[in-house]
């Protein structure tokens, strides 16, 4: 038996409203895995850690100690954010406009992991140990 064209004009239409719904969501779907754009202010961060660690008056120990764990601290931080809130970060200079400058919340949060280091007790080599 021929096929009416009835039945092939409705099968083409529910093909291509699957179709449809198949193209909008992958679309949809890719858009929300693209990651958005910040700018933090790097270089202003390092001068402002500086100014305070000069201020400080340390040891050239002390200091290459407080560089280290602030690097490593600002790193940890910066790669968190970039993470947990699907932005890539980019240096101030970089961005024109477009992007938020979410430099504030980066150095609260380095303060705050800071903070947090020095008031756990860090065990040296003079201390003795436990029994």
């Amino acid at each position: 038996m021929p096929e009416r064209p009835h039945n092939t004009r409705r099968r083409l239409h529910a093909v291509g409203i699957v179709l449809a719904f198949v193209l909008s969501s992958l679309a949809l779907f890719r858009t929300m895995d693209q990651p958005g754009l910040a700018r933090f202010d790097m270089k202003g961060t390092l001068k402002l850690f500086s100014q305070q660690l000069a201020a400080k008056g340390l040891s050239d120990i002390e200091q290459q100690a407080a560089i280290r764990r602030f690097t490593a601290t600002m790193e940890q931080v910066t790669v968190g954010y970039s993470r947990s809130n699907n932005v890539i970060l980019v240096v101030a200079p970089a961005v024109i406009s477009g992007a938020d400058d979410v430099t504030t919340a980066i150095q609260r949060e380095i303060l705050d992991q800071l903070s947090r280091q020095q008031q756990v007790p860090q065990k040296t080599a003079q201390e003795p140990s436990a029994p």
